[in-house]
């Protein structure tokens, strides 16, 4: 495995990108159980197919997305970049009060998986040698799976236990079987704020040398080329 020294706390970088793209994709399936009945209280369960599958459309369009922007920014500015729109998307989830929200909350957060997923895996390469990267790349792998398969589980507390309605800055929010998920999302997200700024930026990953200006043009670089003068 890379082996990377001064990692935050003794915890080496691979770890925070592990336990970020496990949070990232447990956003997706934590709400999958409770889809359908929150659509039905809205009175919007035809768009139940539909909130589902969007959240594909938000990972395709971010991937090429992010990972262009990885290629010309520090890769911890495209992550916070990522996690507010993660943030965005669950508190959207949380307090929607129509199909149509529920609709672009669902977009939001497969933008953030998405981007999340991108952005770590641009990490990895840049922060692994050749013979270590299948490996750290099989543990971004690993980490999606296990997120995708354990979403349902850390949400499963709101299953059988209403918390009420939750006051927070003079407001009043529901904390229920229906809006847990997206409280729970929000809170997915200050957490990986918390992993990126201690253990992914881009001194303490010490990666190879990350881009953060755009790429030179073509011919920038080959004026930059010296010809070896010939001897006479």
């Amino acid at each position: 495995m890379p082996s990377v020294e001064g990692g935050a706390f003794g915890v080496d970088w691979q770890a925070f990108v592990y336990l970020n793209v496990f949070l990232a994709c447990s956003s997706f399936s934590c709400a999958l159980p409770t889809i359908e009945p929150y659509l039905a209280e809205l009175n919007a369960l035809p768009l139940w197919a539909y909130a589902v599958a969007i959240y594909s459309v938000g990972q395709f369009l971010a991937s090429p997305l992010w990972g262009y922007l990885c290629s010309i920014y520090r890769s911890e500015h495209a992550l916070y970049a990522s996690l507010l729109i993660g943030i965005l998307g669950g508190f959207l989830y949380a307090t929607a009060r129509s199909g149509v929200e529920i609709l672009i909350a669902r977009l939001l957060i497969g933008l953030y998986t998405g981007s999340q997923e991108a952005c770590h895996r641009t990490i990895v390469v840049r922060c692994t040698t050749d013979t270590e990267r299948t490996i750290a790349q099989a543990g971004v792998s690993t980490a999606t799976v296990l997120g995708f398969l354990f979403g349902p589980a850390l949400a499963g507390i709101f299953f059988f236990k209403s918390f009420g309605p939750v006051n927070l800055l003079g407001m009043s929010f529901r904390l229920d079987t229906f809006t847990g998920p997206g409280w729970l999302i929000v809170f997915f997200c200050f957490i990986s704020f918390f992993f990126v700024s201690i253990g992914l930026t881009q001194e303490q990953t010490k990666g190879l040398p990350q881009c953060i200006s755009s790429p030179r043009s073509p011919a920038a670089a080959s004026s930059s080329l010296s010809l070896p003068s010939s001897s006479s």
